[in-house]
């Protein structure tokens, strides 16, 4: 589970190996681990106040907001 600003956290599952420790500040973009395989299945839920959020909104305005 990631903790992030705004009272949103992302959990991530099906990471094969984790490369990060509880407590760690990450930035933006920085590898949290890795698949064990080319075929896993990796679970990502974004969460803004313990209820589930759509992470397509965000990333459809992230873009928008990198080509102005």
């Amino acid at each position: 589970i990631i903790e992030h600003t705004g009272g949103y956290h992302s959990l991530i599952a099906g990471l094969g190996r984790i490369d990060t420790v509880v407590g760690a500040k990450l930035d933006a973009g920085e590898p949290v681990g890795t698949a064990e395989k080319t075929e896993s299945k990796i679970y990502y839920e974004l969460r803004r106040g313990g209820e589930p959020v759509n992470p397509r909104q965000s990333m459809v305005a992230q873009r928008k907001q990198d080509k102005s």
